[in-house]
This record gives structure tokens, C-alpha cells and sequence, in this order.
């Protein structure tokens, strides 16, 4: 599937496969195949003890959180902002700033020019890197350990990783997840695995009204594509 209004030059950068893996934080991340040739690596910075010690260097590192915060000492590791800084893998930021010298932007133009005034829910990093990945046209994306642990993001970011999983899949990309990962279990009822529902979300929202208030009753009444999803 070719890239959207893209840059290849970009895409070759952070993305030199045709399959993106995202490895975030939570349990699940265990299950990830870091290492496993034709995946292309996205992790956030937390990530990076837990990647040396499986000797997987990723595609580009993540970070497109405001530069306030971003400046900030991490409890997890005081010196972050200067490790990320003297990266030699990319780093994928809001905007490329001269102080990371490995860093580049984050496509807000084709974003923007793929959904034009079309309001949708993002809020996290997580939907954010799934719609790159739909932006650069892969057929594959996995997510491990991307499990909103936390209360507070499952109630602020699952509604914009439900709208970006929905629309890589209308687009055809395979989603893969692993068995019983609680991503979304506060969307749709059931779990991942044997019995979970026809996944509801593979139709392009702009072909259909449905996302007005986050509704996802009509979500559901409106998208009825076979699922595409894949559970490790």
C-alpha cells in the first residue's frame, strides 16, 4: 500500500520494513518479537533498559510529548533528556529541534491533509504511531505491552487508539495483538482471544458519521467489516 501524501525519504527512516511494531510498557510487551526480522521497531524511551537487555536496538525512538515535558528528569532515569539527545538512532518528536540531532518531525501535514476537518479522539502517543503507520502505508502493525495500565489512561487515550486501529483496518492493515491484551476491553464487551466480537471499527470514518460523541453503541451499529485482527 503505497505511503499517503508522504515523503519516502521519511519512511525509509523510520519505517525501512513493510510491518511496524510497537512495544510500550505494559505486561504484555513480554510477548513482543523485538529481534524478529521484517518488523520495524517504535519504543518510547522507558523502553530502552529493557530493550539493551534483549540487544534490540529500535528503528527510531519515540517521543511526542510536549518539549516541557520532555525536558523534565524522568523518575525512571534522571539523564533522559541528554541520552535522547545524543542518540544516533532517529528520534521521532513533535517538531525536529536542533539540540536532538538524530530527530525528526512527526508528519502533522499529512495528517491533517488525510482527515482534512474531520474531529477525532486522539489523545496518546499510541494512536498517533498507528496512524504513521497507516499514513506510511504498512500492512502490518503489532502492538505489545500497549495495555493502558492505568485508570486514568484508559479513560483519557482508548477512544483514539480504538479510532486508529479502526481506521489501519480499513485500510487493510493487519493488526496484531497479543491473546488477552486489555487494550481495549473498556470499548467493546468481551476480551481478546477465542470469543471476542467481530471487531466493529474497520470502516473509514469519513464515510460514515459515527464518531459525533464517541458513541461506540453506534460505532458498532455502523461498522460491520470482517475483522482483520490477529492475536499472538
Amino acid at each position: 500500500m503505497p505511503a499517503i501524501g508522504m515523503c519516502p525519504t521519511l519512511k525509509e527512516v523510520l519505517c525501512p520494513t513493510d510491518s511496524v511494531l510497537i512495544v510500550m510498557n505494559g505486561t504484555t510487551k513480554e510477548q513482543a518479537p523485538v529481534g524478529t526480522e521484517g518488523w520495524s521497531l517504535w519504543a518510547q524511551g522507558f523502553m530502552k533498559d529493557w530493550l539493551d537487555e534483549r540487544g534490540v536496538t529500535p528503528s527510531c525512538w519515540v517521543d511526542l510529548h510536549a518539549a516541557t515535558v520532555r525536558e523534565e528528569p524522568k523518575g525512571w532515569d534522571a539523564a533522559y533528556p541528554s541520552w535522547l539527545k545524543r542518540s544516533a538512532v532517529p528520534v521521532l518528536l513533535r517538531r525536529k529541534h536542533r539540540a536532538y540531532p538524530a530527530s525528526v518531525s512527526y508528519p502533522w501535514v499529512a495528517l491533517r491533509a488525510q482527515f482534512q476537518d474531520f474531529a477525532f479522539p486522539l489523545a496518546g502517543t499510541l494512536d498517533h504511531l498507528i496512524l504513521l503507520a497507516g499514513i506510511f502505508g504498512v500492512s502490518r502493525v503489532g502492538l505489545y505491552g500497549c495495555d493502558y495500565d492505568s485508570a486514568q489512561e484508559r479513560l483519557t487515550q482508548t477512544f483514539g487508539a480504538a479510532f486508529a486501529i479502526g481506521w489501519v483496518m480499513g485500510r487493510g492493515v493487519k493488526v496484531v495483538i497479543p491473546k488477552l491484551s486489555p487494550l481495549l476491553w473498556n470499548v467493546c464487551a468481551g476480551q481478546y482471544g477465542e470469543h471476542f466480537p467481530p471487531w466493529p471499527y474497520g470502516l473509514d470514518p469519513r464515510q460514515a458519521e459515527i464518531f459525533e460523541n464517541q458513541d461506540m453503541n453506534r460505532i458498532t451499529a455502523f461498522c460491520k467489516r470482517p475483522s482483520r485482527l490477529t492475536y499472538a
